[in-house]
């Protein structure tokens, strides 16, 4: 148990901004409850505060610590940094990660950082950006997991808002699948990188859709948030990013479909054309950067390995009996990673207190799938995912997602934390024709122009 996370200060601060989220969520909720959707506004938040809080209490009380608690450490030596010395601290903070700096800028004053913290860029990257919480939290652990759950919170309510504007889903099921999902609010609401990744890619997919949509005019704002939420993306998981972008493309060519769906032939040759584009291009990239995909499945490879055969990562494992890393290798892997990514672990490999969640969504997940595929008209269901651009995007993030954790994980306690991003839009496809709201006939409709222009 972390006692110097108890103190007075701590509790205190803790407390204050906790009243401060419930404050600004209240008054948001007041703003906006004629909105029937907004009934699970409040009950988001504190579920991202519940989960965060446990996970926090579990790390610190339980275990005595982890790569949460690590993270904290290093923004409260960035704290201390800035009072001793402003021109180190800025310094450090542009170029940091150098070994030379662990020893020249810290102190006995100042604290260590943690060592195998600083090492690691991407680790060392979210302490930084914690730095700027434990400032104005007085370096309360528990308040800045306040600040990092809410802020999960509003970043999924946007993915929320975003599904319901589809209307596909049902708002419950909705719900369900983008902020009710357990889970992924005990391992991305707290101070990790993690977190930074699940809101960067909420947000990031956020504003993709509102530049890919028709409807709306994409804002200045819209670029920004997408370069500013790119940046930590790339900082902390880069390969992510590929998952965000790649499934873009399937989306235009929905999107097209939708837009052209009285004209079939246009619609057909333009959605083509999208995709051949995108295929040229990946052809051109692979040929130009041909080094830069091998070094990705290196890093791949070696991450893979490391968490194999490190034994200090735990027993809990699974292999997936990969020995080729050649881009070959990784297709032939593809189905496997991806049955990991989604399903893994089974309630069997998941009798542990870190893990027992994840087990029990894994076998209702496997339910759900099961039920997509013998309950209704199949094709039918194949056909709405195919017409609708945020269900095809989607269908792919989620693949690409599940495969990159099904890959890169071998270690349970990772492979859920690299899965939770996958999980929500796993769960919105295969629960899209649960509570359709769309027109009564419509659908038919278009299903059938679409039908013949493909």
């Amino acid at each position: 148990m972390r006692i110097d996370y108890f103190g007075p200060i701590d509790l205190l601060s803790g407390f204050i901004w906790l009243v401060i989220i419930l404050i600004l969520a209240q008054v948001k909720y007041n703003k906006n409850k004629e909105k029937e959707h907004y009934k699970y506004f409040m009950y988001n938040v504190l579920f991202k505060l519940f989960f965060g809080s446990a996970y926090g209490i579990f790390y610190v009380v339980v275990t005595g610590g982890g790569d949460t608690t690590a993270y904290w450490e290093g923004a409260k030596t960035l704290n201390n940094l800035l009072l001793h010395s402003p021109g180190d601290f800025i310094n450090e903070m542009n170029h940091s990660g150098q070994s030379e700096n662990w020893y020249g800028l810290f102190d006995m004053q100042t604290g260590y950082p943690p060592g195998w913290i600083y090492r690691e860029p991407e680790g060392w990257f979210v302490s930084k950006v914690a730095w700027f919480i434990s400032l104005i939290t007085f370096k309360s652990y528990w308040a800045g997991t306040f600040i990092f759950a809410y802020v999960l919170s509003q970043a999924s309510w946007k993915v929320y808002e975003l599904t319901l504007s589809f209307k596909l889903h049902n708002p419950f099921y909705a719900a369900l699948a983008v902020l009710f999902i357990p889970s992924v609010s005990f391992w991305c609401a707290t101070v990790s990188k993690d977190a930074i990744v699940l809101i960067g890619t909420f947000y990031l997919i956020y504003h993709l859709f509102q530049i890919i949509s028709l409807e709306k005019k994409s804002t200045l704002w819209n670029w920004i948030a997408i370069s500013f939420y790119l940046y930590f993306i790339l900082q902390t998981r880069s390969a992510v990013a590929m998952a965000i972008f790649a499934p873009v493309l399937f989306a235009l060519s929905a999107r097209i479909r939708r837009r052209y769906r009285h004209q079939p032939f246009v619609a057909g040759f333009l959605a083509s054309l999208t995709l051949l584009i995108g295929m040229g291009m990946v052809i051109v990239f692979l040929s130009t950067q041909g080094e830069v995909l091998q070094r990705y499945i290196d890093e791949a490879a070696v991450v893979q390995q490391d968490f194999t055969r490190n034994k200090t990562y735990g027993d809990k494992r699974y292999d997936l009996g990969i020995t080729d890393y050649s881009p070959g290798g990784l297709v032939r892997a593809f189905p496997a990673a991806v049955v990991a990514g989604t399903f893994r672990p089974f309630i069997w490999e998941a009798l542990s207190p870190t893990l027992i969640l994840n087990g029990l969504e894994s076998a209702i997940f496997m339910y759900l799938t099961l039920m997509f595929f013998i309950r209704g008209n199949l094709m039918e269901k194949i056909r709405q995912i195919r017409k609708s651009e945020f269900l095809m995007y989607s269908f792919y993030f989620m693949l690409l997602m599940a495969f990159m954790a099904g890959f890169t994980g071998v270690i349970f306690g990772v492979l859920v934390r690299f899965k939770a991003a996958a999980l929500p839009f796993f769960a919105l496809v295969i629960t899209a024709r649960l509570g359709t709201v769309v027109e009564s006939g419509k659908l038919e409709e278009e299903s059938e122009v679409l039908d013949a222009g493909i």
